[in-house]
């Protein structure tokens, strides 16, 4: 009886693997970018510091502004500016008639967290970048101002996460002449023009998971010369105007893996070489009329976008947030090395147990 203790040890941690894949989290299709965002409180409310008398400034060229003044003389503002030790701004409420955090010509690392901003001026944003890289926006609320949310020109590498923007004057987010940003799971939504306006000469931009809804005019607009940006995961919901609109010199920009739903017109495409699926599966349209026969959750006819490109979606998705099975491999780990290892194991163990009982 002891000596089948082994053979039955294995047998059971075969099963319980085998279990573990099936229910597995990471091979869930639904995406994150799926959750429920219907309270616009879900970012905390920042009420350390109130500076709305004053801002922040900080132009890092400037010996009275930069940052390290900035961090020795302020409670609100810490750390070194290093990749280890970045600049922090976090836990600050303003709101007044400007920019209410205004950052330029830095390349040292840092975060703004848990900011609220509320810009009431004309051509103001919550929080305004200036050719600034190697920054975080995170979990910021930049709501109700008087022009943008978040305002990014001449950028690089930045990312722009968890933030909410909503009821702004014009845009969530506007960004101009920058690259090589992320903006992922924010909330842009009810703003009075768009969601997310990319604005001239933007290259290389990776726009996912956020939520862009009710918006008045678009959820995203992207213009002039912006290139090679890829628009991925985003729930793009309910915009009056058009969900998302790529206007004429706009190139090579990639869209799939969003769910398009109940927009004045869902999508439009007057620019060049653009693509809206990523040649696996593209997006989830509610408007889409074809039959999915193979029962694949991908649509068996292409989705025609709308615009003088002529462009379409040639795997429109049945289901929102569906993604086909990628690569069977679990934390890490192919399935198909650890079931054929776990198999070769128990066979092993199975022949010494035959051979023990004869």
């Amino acid at each position: 009886m002891h000596k089948a203790k082994p053979f039955q040890f294995l047998i059971s941690i075969l099963i319980f693997l085998t279990m573990i894949i099936m229910f597995n989290p990471y091979n869930d299709d639904i995406d994150a970018s799926l959750k429920d965002f219907s309270d616009e409180n879900y970012i905390k409310s920042a009420d350390f510091w109130d500076l709305s008398a004053t801002g922040i400034y900080i132009d890092d060229d400037s010996i009275d502004y930069n940052w390290s003044k900035t961090a020795s003389e302020n409670d609100w503002c810490s750390g070194s500016g290093t990749v280890y030790d970045p600049y922090i701004i976090r836990n600050v409420y303003i709101e007044r008639t400007g920019n209410c955090i205004y950052v330029r010509d830095s390349n040292v690392y840092f975060e703004i967290e848990n900011c609220t901003c509320i810009a009431n001026g004309i051509i103001q944003a919550g929080i305004n970048l200036n050719n600034v890289n190697n920054s975080k926006l995170v979990r910021n609320n930049c709501s109700f101002g008087g022009h943008t949310g978040i305002w990014l020109e001449d950028c690089h590498n930045n990312l722009i996460s968890e933030n909410l923007a909503s009821k702004n004057t014009y845009n969530g987010i506007l960004i101009r002449y920058s690259e090589h940003n992320t903006i992922s799971d924010n909330k842009f939504v009810k703003n009075h023009y768009d969601g997310i306006y990319i604005f001239r000469e933007n290259k290389e931009n990776l726009v996912l998971r956020n939520n862009l809804s009710y918006n008045d005019e678009y959820g995203i607009i992207i213009e002039e010369d912006s290139l090679n940006n890829t628009i991925s995961d985003n729930i793009v919901q309910n915009n009056t105007q058009i969900g998302l609109d790529i206007t004429p010199t706009s190139k090579g920009n990639l869209v799939f893996g969003n769910c398009f739903i109940n927009n004045g017109m869902n999508a439009r495409d007057n620019g060049q070489f653009n693509r809206w699926d990523n040649g696996r599966y593209g997006n989830f349209w509610d408007d889409y009329i074809g039959l999915d026969d193979d029962g694949n959750n991908i649509g068996d006819d292409p989705y025609s976008i709308s615009g003088t490109a002529g462009t379409q979606d040639n795997f429109p998705v049945m289901v929102c947030g569906y993604k086909p099975p990628s690569g069977d491999t679990i934390l890490g780990f192919d399935l198909v090395i650890i079931i054929g290892s776990l198999s070769v194991i128990t066979i092993i163990a199975v022949r010494k147990r035959l051979k023990i009982n004869l």
